[in-house]
């Protein structure tokens, strides 16, 4: 997996782009099943991670989830999944959702989306830190503390925690191993960064 980092004014980004040999993740037997996830550290409670994926065929039952709160030993996350295809349109965003009957692994605190349909596209998952949540509905907006001086995670709100996130997309109950998920490093092309983020 390749990292890029930049940093726009005071705002770190960190943009994940998925590389693979083929640029797909390996199937499944079981057609229209997919699964993956990601995780990492953030420095700043301004940080931002995106993590960019394609859809190759439209999906049901779709759970984004972390699992990395452990009870306040990391960062207390906000999640969001945004539609490239649509031009960066917000489709939910979430920072506390405790449903371990379908979110595996979580703790009170982790956060999780829930969507009956996804359709073949584009999308970016975006991991913020509470609480930096979506301007708008718009991911061109980008994110409240856009602007506000950076500062460490370790100290943020007077909480003494860790910047681990660790994310899960599936649209299955029990992670398997996934299909038709298309990693394209050419989606996350970056065009004239000053607090814009494109596909």
């Amino acid at each position: 997996m390749g990292i890029l980092r930049t940093r726009i004014g005071k705002v770190q980004i960190i943009l994940l782009l998925a590389v693979a040999m083929t640029g797909i993740m390996a199937a499944n037997a079981t057609a229209g099943t997919v699964t993956f996830d990601f995780g990492g550290t953030m420095t700043y409670q301004n940080d931002v991670t995106l993590h960019w994926f394609t859809l190759q065929e439209s999906l049901t039952d779709v759970r984004i989830w972390t699992d990395s709160y452990q009870d306040g030993a990391n960062l207390d996350p906000i999640i969001a999944l945004w539609s490239t295809s649509d031009g960066g349109e917000l489709l939910g965003e979430d920072d506390d959702t405790y449903y371990p009957e379908y979110f595996i692994g979580q703790t009170d605190g982790d956060a999780g989306l829930i969507f009956p349909y996804l359709a073949a596209g584009r999308y970016i998952i975006s991991v913020a830190v509470y609480d930096n949540f979506a301007v708008s509905d718009n991911i061109l907006d980008g994110f409240m503390l856009d602007e506000d001086t950076p500062v460490d995670i370790s100290t943020w709100m007077g909480v003494a925690t860790n910047g681990y996130y660790h994310v899960n997309f599936s649209n299955s109950a029990v992670p398997i191993p996934g299909a038709a998920v298309l990693f394209a490093p050419a989606l996350a092309a970056i065009i004239g960064l000053k607090r814009k983020f494109t596909a």
